[in-house]
């Protein structure tokens, strides 16, 4: 019965993680592959335990270390897709200003609750540093490090 109520647990977290990175996603193409994603993940999570706690092969140890282990998984895949999706909107924002950058790269780090925090911009341009990093920071409220080739 522990196995169970455990179970029903790691859904119900998997399900308040997935509505609430749903509503932190930007809306667009990636937005639905993510969507996708989620959905695909919320049925791994309600079917995987389920065979694993029939079957006898799942202890309530087992059943925690897989929840933090999906938890930790969905966390890395969010993490990615947001440094990816920031970085294109770096790029598209220098590429409309006139700025010639050869590389935009962003880290990113998920709290515990979920808020999602940029830690780091680095752009790679030929010139320009210092009018990068102004608009940059005027538009994202962070600033950049921006290096010269």
């Amino acid at each position: 019965m522990e196995a169970i109520v455990l179970w029903a647990k790691n859904i119900c977290i998997a399900a308040v993680g997935c509505a609430v990175l749903r509503f932190l996603l930007p809306r667009g193409n990636a937005a639905k592959t993510a969507r996708v994603v989620m959905g695909f993940f919320m049925v791994w999570m309600l079917f995987m335990p389920l065979v694993s706690v029939f079957s006898g092969e799942l202890s309530a140890d087992d059943s925690i270390d897989f929840a933090y282990e999906a938890e930790a998984e969905l966390s890395d895949s969010v993490s990615t897709y947001v440094e990816k999706q920031t970085a294109e909107m770096i790029q598209n924002l220098l590429d409309e200003n006139g700025f010639s950058v050869s590389e935009v790269s962003v880290a990113c780090h998920i709290e515990q609750d979920g808020v999602i925090n940029i830690t780091r911009i680095e752009i790679v341009t030929g010139g320009n540093a210092e009018e990068i990093r102004a608009l940059v920071q005027q538009q994202t409220g962070l600033v950049p490090e921006v290096m010269i080739e």
